[in-house]
């Protein structure tokens, strides 16, 4: 896994709301997109993104990590 492309999908998704926009801007599947950020997530050991029916807004952490 790129680390610096999956943090560059990540801020995507917070931008756009969606696995599916951003991934078809990119021409990936959602299931990739968000194999690619639960890769990130396990990576440093926290959830980024708050998956539930009404959107994907960043938890605290992915907060934190858009601010750095």
């Amino acid at each position: 896994m790129d680390r610096f492309s999956s943090l560059q999908l990540f801020v995507r998704v917070v931008d756009h709301g969606s696995f599916t926009h951003v991934g078809r801007e990119l021409g990936i599947g959602p299931p990739a997109a968000n194999k690619q950020i639960a890769g990130l997530e396990a990576h440093f050991g926290t959830q980024f993104l708050s998956r539930t029916s009404r959107g994907l807004p960043p938890t605290n952490a992915g907060q934190e990590l858009l601010a750095n």
